[in-house]
């Protein structure tokens, strides 16, 4: 399949939920995944390795896809 050509059977893909963290301790941008068995969002930095998870309400999930991660 080329990309940018839509399916062949006439549905919308569907890709992975997830939210866009830059992380200020190593001055980088990664995306985490949404994991449905814990629900919420799951990942770690890609240069340190600090991880992060948002928990999410299943029915509500989250208003914002980009944030921030501070060192403590």
């Amino acid at each position: 399949m080329e990309y940018g050509t839509p399916p062949q059977d006439g549905k919308p893909r569907q890709g992975r939920k997830f939210i866009g963290v830059k992380f200020e301790c190593c001055g980088v941008y990664s995306r985490i995944y949404f994991d449905e068995k814990r629900n919420g969002y799951y990942g770690c930095c890609p240069m340190c390795h600090r991880p992060v998870n948002v928990r999410v309400d299943p029915e509500t999930g989250v208003d914002g896809r980009f944030f921030t991660l501070r060192p403590r």
